[in-house]
């Protein structure tokens, strides 16, 4: 395929049909369905998470993290705030 060659015909182009709208459509469809599943499932229904949350939970676990704020500064290659701060409180300033 030239550099020059289009992909879409302007003049047949529709935005609705294209690969992307229809995989938004796909997710859409999979976030529902997971949704309704949670709702449903005895153990996981009185938490009341969405299935945004349940999938980051999911990831989580699977990485084997055990506190998503300690997993996060290794990621980020830095140390927890309260590890940051002083052993003393800074003095008042009058």
């Amino acid at each position: 395929m030239s550099p020059d060659a289009q992909i879409y015909d302007i003049e047949t182009y529709q935005p609705a049909n294209c690969v992307g709208q229809l995989m938004y459509r796909v997710r859409s469809a999979q976030m529902s369905a997971l949704d309704e599943a949670l709702g449903q499932d005895p153990d996981l229904a009185p938490l009341e998470i969405s299935a945004a949350q349940y999938i980051i939970i999911s990831v989580l676990a699977k990485r084997g993290v055990d506190s998503p704020v300690r997993r996060g500064c290794d990621d980020a290659d830095a140390r927890p705030a309260r590890s940051q701060r002083p052993d003393h409180p800074a003095p008042l300033s009058g």
